[in-house]
């Protein structure tokens, strides 16, 4: 089984040059046989796969990557990406995909599991037949059935054929949601919710209240009175916060996994989550305490920038230059100066400033008048604000 199964998954990472072939393995946390995954020359050149196996357990490997399956159950469900293990880490995702038999429901086909499917088949990590999308506006399903995923009308549908569930859908429509799927959602499931301000705990508590068959909100004192279910028969949850430049593969998602996964399973969740969300952009992993201000920075941050580069654009055509140059100057100017931030992350912004703004010059007046106006708070006290915000939603 899952939990009993001595065998770690191994992650493997495939480099190959002009002069050498390396296969390197890694084993974690057990103690483990090493195992032979050199592949013959032969098997290289005729793209057959070759097998790797301890206690009944087989990692079928082919020496085209593109092509790696796990083949147990239900631990074969999940890809285990070689990788840092750092809050924050990038990698090319594309290069250990899914198994081809996963399958990947997304309750909720709004904007953000627009974003997941594309940056998912894009970066070849699954098949666009491995997706399975839901919605109760049949009409927004049509874009997901161009792009060769398959459809649902219930939510419920979706969970019972899927192996990771993500439930893609507004705040408000979180709880209801979730109870109508629970039945569905046992141990065997990764549900990941990209939904602002809901915490894992108020999902634990859904889904505990759905499998007591007692609503605990309608109905407390009934609820009281039934035993909770065990806590292993509950799916393993993971908290998400993504922003919408992810539509674009250069967002930013936030995650934190669920304290009751199990130590020796933690790892491998973390790197299907990680292998999902970078092919959308960068991805850091937060402590729970922290997912309410990374909501007021990174998930509403995109529309402060907006302002920003809106204004920017404003001032030019205010002075006469026509308002698509404005819009074009003020987007590249920004996403330059974004570049020039991160690729020179060991130099303080203040320092990147120093040097544009130049004495007496044009920059030093503009930065002054910044100041005299309240720039700086203003942007504070949105974060703040936005923060606020979404620990009210989560109560």
């Amino acid at each position: 089984s899952y939990r009993s199964n001595p065998f770690k998954p191994i992650m493997m990472a495939f480099n190959a040059s002009a002069s050498s072939i390396t296969w390197r393995s890694t084993l974690s946390r057990w103690n483990c046989p090493k195992l032979d995954l050199r592949p013959s020359l032969y098997q290289l050149c005729t793209n057959r796969p070759f097998h790797a196996s301890r206690h009944n357990s087989s990692i079928l490997i082919h020496p085209r990557h593109q092509n790696v399956s796990h083949n147990w159950s239900p631990a074969r469900r999940f890809p285990h990406v070689q990788m840092g293990f750092a809050s924050e880490a990038t990698f090319d995702s594309s290069e250990q995909p899914f198994s081809r038999d996963v399958q990947i429901g997304f309750i909720g086909a709004g904007h953000m599991a627009s974003a997941m499917v594309q940056g998912l088949v894009s970066s070849r990590l699954v098949d666009p037949d491995q997706c399975i999308v839901c919605d109760k506006n049949e009409s927004k399903l049509d874009a997901f059935r161009d792009m060769g995923t398959q459809t649902r009308i219930k939510g419920l549908q979706v969970v019972e054929s899927s192996d990771i569930v993500i439930l893609a859908v507004k705040p408000f429509a979180a709880e209801a949601a979730i109870r109508e799927v629970t039945a569905a959602l046992g141990p065997d499931k990764l549900l990941i919710s990209v939904c602002a301000g809901i915490s894992i705990k108020s999902m634990r508590k859904w889904i505990t209240d759905e499998k007591r068959g007692v609503s605990a909100k309608l109905n407390p004192a009934s609820a009281a009175s039934k035993s909770d279910p065990d806590q292993k028969q509950l799916p393993q949850i993971v908290r998400v916060m993504p922003n919408t430049p992810c539509l674009v593969g250069e967002g930013i998602t936030a995650f934190v996994l669920d304290p009751a996964i199990d130590d020796d399973l933690e790892e491998g969740y973390e790197q299907t989550v990680r292998s999902i969300f970078g092919a959308l952009g960068k991805v850091f992993k937060v402590p729970e305490d922290k997912m309410d201000i990374v909501t007021g920075l990174c998930g509403s941050g995109p529309a402060y920038v907006y302002t920003f580069i809106e204004v920017l654009a404003d001032s030019a055509v205010f002075h006469g230059i026509d308002r698509n140059t404005a819009r074009a100057m003020a987007s590249q100017l920004v996403f330059g100066s974004a570049k020039m931030v991160i690729e020179n992350s060991t130099t303080h912004t203040a320092e990147l400033r120093n040097r544009v703004e130049s004495a007496g010059g044009t920059t030093i007046q503009g930065s002054m008048a910044l100041e005299k106006h309240g720039f700086r708070a203003a942007i504070h006290e949105a974060v703040i604000a936005a923060t606020k915000r979404a620990r009210d939603i989560a109560g």
